[in-house]
């Protein structure tokens, strides 16, 4: 039976690493191993953790801060044949597991295994289901189409998360590492469950903005760019454009590395009623974003 090593970072998470954890005791396929790494908390974060009597779980403590830095420690301390991420403020479903062994077990030539997430709103019962995206391998260059806890990966030749980004790594991380492979896309199943509340990262929509236009410059000389990928990146550059405060190395690299899209994008926006236009439909987009509707 093969071994899955699931690594939860954590930083002051005393409210929710219990029930991450649990989730993670409760599963169905018993053959797994659970690293927390504590990347600094001040909290009872580690109290909470040793509160745990199971073998399968192992508690590191760092000085060095940053989910990055915590989850290719745990990478590194990694014994298991896959890798599940997991933040301490989530949960997965009692039959994830197995159900992704089973699947990998099948399909040999796949290199991960994707499925549905559910979000749940902090401040009231609902909530969401995101379907898995079949049209990952076109999608994935453009936009982080897997949510963190949503993916199972071979431990196989890992890229690790970039240490330098807080924001938007894991979908550099996908794009190292699924980019070009297979990965079996499970639109059937829900196992990956995301808390939204007001603390979440992603609620910061000018922040991920920026971070994803980062994220699309680095990884440019990689990427083939479809029609489909260039009307995408029109798209997500007139949207950085309208941000007021924009992160000075991030702006010198967009006009380095896309500087002929940078200067369309500039012009359309300076034509009579197009940034009335954009404002509107980034108010549309907004709307859409369950990190921003939890708030």
């Amino acid at each position: 039976m093969q071994k899955i090593t699931i690594i939860i970072p954590v930083y002051n998470g005393e409210k929710t690493i219990s029930r991450a954890i649990e989730s993670c005791l409760a599963q169905g396929h018993k053959l797994f191993e659970l690293l927390v790494i504590d990347n600094g908390s001040i909290d009872n974060t580690a109290r909470k953790v040793l509160e745990f009597d199971d073998e399968r779980i192992h508690f590191f403590q760092t000085s060095q801060k940053g989910r990055s830095r915590a989850r290719n420690y745990g990478i590194r301390k990694a014994t298991g044949d896959y890798l599940l991420f997991l933040d301490a403020d989530d949960c997965i479903k009692e039959s994830y597991l197995f159900k992704a062994l089973e699947t990998l077990k099948e399909k040999e030539s796949f290199s991960a295994y994707a499925c549905n997430t559910v979000y749940k709103f902090a401040d009231n019962e609902k909530s969401i289901v995101r379907k898995a995206d079949v049209n990952y391998a076109r999608n994935l260059r453009v936009q982080n189409v897997f949510p963190i806890n949503s993916v199972i990966i071979r431990n196989q030749d890992i890229v690790e998360f970039d240490e330098s980004l807080e924001h938007m790594e894991d979908w550099l991380f996908w794009i190292d590492n699924l980019v070009g492979k297979k990965v079996y896309i499970d639109d059937q199943y829900t196992g990956a469950i995301v808390y939204i509340h007001e603390n979440n990262t992603m609620s910061d929509s000018e922040l991920m903005a920026q971070y994803g236009m980062y994220v699309r410059q680095i990884t440019k000389e990689r990427n083939r760019m479809s029609f489909h990928d260039l009307i995408k990146d029109f798209k997500s550059m007139l949207l950085y454009l309208l941000i007021e405060k924009k992160d000075e190395k991030i702006l010198i690299l967009v006009k380095k590395e896309s500087f002929s899209l940078y200067a369309v994008a500039m012009f359309f926006l300076a034509l009579p009623g197009m940034k009335k236009m954009v404002l509107k439909k980034n108010l549309k987009i907004q709307k859409k974003n369950l990190y921003i509707r939890s708030n």
